[in-house]
């Protein structure tokens, strides 16, 4: 059995002075100082009584330490990485899953997880760093050799165990014999060329089957390997520029991260050239692509490959072999597809992917793994089909694909086509519950700088390049895309954030709150199901996750309004659009002195606020079509629901509602507008504040009304009464829009 400590021996043996591990702030570590360490981590297990077929836990900060940790553990024992972020309770269901022996954890690090361990009757070994040494340099200690010796399953083959991302579901146990490692590293090496002269940047934490893969196929190259303290868009270009590698590899988020914070920089600095730039873990948009083209001037290429079975395909270095958007060749391995019947599929046809070789896991540790296999080919799970040349297009994850009603929907293909907008950063499609439908389909942005967009904008942009079926029903903007630590989107938890949780029978058509008519939730699913086209509505569906948009908010405010006689509070719909709170809200008694006059419609945003006068619906639809850094705010008046007013005059008003406004605003310039009397009320409230020295900027007027109290058209710049319409305003051109507004000096 050839162990991965034999090949760093034979590059010791050959260089031993050759560099093989380099990290920020300490001295390079030789591959004979290496060796070394990898002998003493031995010794020191051995003399814990840890026997070859044990199972060690590693829990430690990415770094140099934590790259020689796993070697050394791998060489003697059965190596288990985990994520040192992990909560007590995964760490307990990782140590019980293993039935591990040990744990090595850094020395002075969590109490709560070697308190854990401890009580689980684990040893629990110390690292202690030896900073003033060469990186990766350290001493194991303070273990209780008593905790060891449990009676575990005895595989000496078995070199590391690896959990997968479990971004769709649980995470599976991967055992990786000698022989995986062996045939793994040798084809990541033959994929890409390594030779000694290679330097590899590793950016993905030691705890994923790419960071810790990848760092041991450089060394078993005899390459050497910058082990920074995790990932840094900052350090990128420090660590660049001080230890010169010649390739990194990265999922989709983190080269964009990158890019992003080297177009920020100045200088050569900004622009490594590297021998190559390796991308896996997702599909690389072509945007991407093209920037980290120009950004770094260095080939790119996309690769492919899994926990169970590292590396499948590669594209292949040479100039012009390449296919932007495959995965490459089969990386010394052999691929197929299949069809759901198990049959081979011809060149072209899309079916699931299947590997075969001896990289290939033996089977996944603790459960049944026979659904995995079929006739000695492991089933990835992923689809997609070879071309005629060989090279393998893969289009998306089984389990991920969205049924919407019977339409099959790969997100890989929404993702790729939104980011095409100019103002999109990441897009990320993912499937929520319909009632009907089953599934539908979702997208959350992440914008770039500066830039901005509504949701409207982002589903015609997808209707432009999609079929109609694969336009997203929900658009829903975020700062942050929820990531694995390898830089996977977790397509899972927005489902579990955004979606509605499924429902019975029972719950969908239960009577509701003593407090609300049976007979106005009839009224109200049947407004639901006209205005969205379906056939069955539960009174806790949200309104919006069920089709609505922002025009069919305003006609069911409207209908609600004729039908049932009542103006519904727009804060109370926004909050909760849902049958049974609309029908609470309109058949609770509201008091006189709950109600506040200004109203925050979308009060996030940098901008200056935006106050709407007397809107009413009207005022989330305008909303929802402005920038989304532009927060707005309405002013409705008090006796809208037949509340005695307490001011009569336009002036009066006026007056009160900047009250109002300087809550929220202190100072100009101020941003007004109304619509109809509310018009007439936002011209009154720029003439006060302009008497005060205020500067207005901005002021609309839709179907203002012009009372006999001295305000006329010569009043606004000498032009025309403004007469136009919330829905003009909203869809009307920029340059038309100018027009509408009058913009005060």
């Amino acid at each position: 059995m050839i162990s991965l400590r034999d090949g760093i021996a034979a590059t010791a043996s050959r260089s031993p002075e050759a560099t093989a591990i380099v990290a920020p702030g300490r001295a390079p570590l030789s591959y004979a100082r290496l060796l070394s360490q990898i002998s003493y981590v031995e010794a020191a297990l051995k003399s814990l009584r840890i026997r070859r077929a044990e199972r060690v836990v590693v829990v430690l900060p990415d770094g140099p330490e934590a790259a020689v940790t796993l070697l050394g553990v791998a060489s003697c024992a059965t190596c288990a990485p985990l994520d040192p972020r992990c909560t007590t309770e995964e760490f307990h269901d990782h140590l019980t899953r293993l039935r591990a022996t040990a744990v090595i954890l850094p020395s002075g690090g969590s109490a709560a997880l070697a308190d854990v361990a401890r009580r689980s009757g684990i040893a629990v070994v110390d690292m202690v760093p030896s900073l003033g040494m060469e990186a990766g340099i350290f001493r194991l200690c303070g273990a209780d050799s008593s905790a060891t010796g449990r009676d575990v399953p005895q595989d000496e083959n078995v070199a590391l165990i690896l959990r997968t991302s479990g971004t769709m579901s649980q995470s599976k146990l991967v055992p990786l014999t000698h022989r995986n490692l062996q045939a793994a590293t040798s084809r990541v090496g033959a994929a890409l060329g390594l030779t000694p002269d290679d330097r590899y940047l590793n950016l993905t934490s030691l705890f994923y089957s790419q960071g810790v893969l990848l760092t041991f196929s450089s060394l078993a190259a005899g390459g050497s390997v910058v082990c920074p303290p995790g990932f840094s868009a900052r350090g990128f270009l420090e660590w660049t520029r001080e230890f010169s590698p010649t390739w990194y590899s990265a999922a989709p988020a983190l080269h964009q991260a990158i890019l992003t914070h080297a177009r920020g920089a100045t200088g050569e600095a900004a622009r490594p050239r590297f021998r190559f730039i390796r991308s896996a873990a997702a599909a690389l948009p072509p945007t991407i692509r093209e920037q980290l083209d120009e950004q770094f001037r260095s080939p790119v290429i996309e690769a492919y490959g899994m926990t169970e079975c590292y590396p499948i395909s590669s594209n292949p270095l040479v100039s012009g072999a390449q296919k932007p958007g495959s995965a490459g060749l089969a990386a010394g391995t052999d691929v197929a597809i299949l069809n759901a019947e198990g049959e081979f599929l011809s060149t072209g046809s899309i079916g699931e992917i299947v590997v075969r070789g001896p990289h290939v896991m033996p089977g996944y540790l603790n459960e049944p793994s026979a659904d995995a296999f079929t006739s000695g080919w492991f089933r990835t799970g992923d689809q997609g089909y070879l071309d005629p040349d060989g090279y393998l297009f893969v289009t998306g994850r089984l389990k991920e694909i969205i049924n919407r009603g019977g339409q099959k929907i790969s997100p890989l293909e929404i993702d790729q086509a939104l980011l095409a907008h100019p103002g999109v950063s990441e897009a990320v499609a993912f499937p929520i519950p319909h009632a009907t439908l089953g599934e539908d389909l979702a997208v959350s942005i992440v914008l770039r700088d500066h830039a901005s967009t509504t949701e409207e904008e982002i589903r015609s942009f997808a209707a432009s390049r999609l079929a109609p079926y694969k336009v997203p029903r929900r658009v829903i903007f975020l700062d942050e895309i929820p990531k694995s630590a390898g830089g996977k989107v977790q397509r899972a938890a927005l489902t579990r954030r955004f979606g509605v949780a499924a429902r019975t029978e029972t719950d969908r058509f239960d009577a509701g709150p003593a407090a609300a008519s049976p007979g106005v939730h009839d009224v109200l699913r049947a407004m639901w199901a006209d205005l969205l086209g379906v056939e069955s509505v539960g009174i806790r569906d949200c309104f919006f996750d069920l089709g609505g948009n922002s025009l069919l908010a305003v006609e069911l405010i409207l209908r609600i309004e004729n039908q049932l006689g009542k103006q519904l509070p727009l804060p109370a719909f926004l909050e909760a659009p849902t049958i049974e709170s609309v029908a609470e809200a309109i058949c609770r008694e509201t008091q006189p002195d709950a109600w506040r006059e200004l109203v925050p419609v979308r009060p996030q945003g940098s901008d200056t606020p935006f106050f709407w006068v007397h809107g009413d619906a009207s005022t989330w639809y305008l909303a929802s079509h402005l920038n989304r850094q532009q927060p707005v705010y309405g002013l409705e008046h008090q006796s809208r629901d037949g509340r005695p007013a307490q001011f009569a005059t336009v002036e009066t008003i006026a007056a009160h509602y900047l009250d109002e406004v300087r809550s929220v605003q202190a100072a100009g310039p101020y941003l007004l507008g109304g619509f109809s009397f509310g018009g007439t009320i936002a011209f009154e409230m720029a003439q006060q504040l302009r008497r005060h020295g205020e500067r207005v900027s901005l002021l609309v007027m839709l179907d203002p009304e012009f009372p006999g109290s001295g305000m006329n058209s010569d009043s606004v710049s000498n032009t025309p009464p403004i007469r136009t319409s919330v829905g003009m305003l909203a869809h009307c051109a920029p340059s038309r829009r100018e027009t509408l507004c009058r913009t005060w000096s």
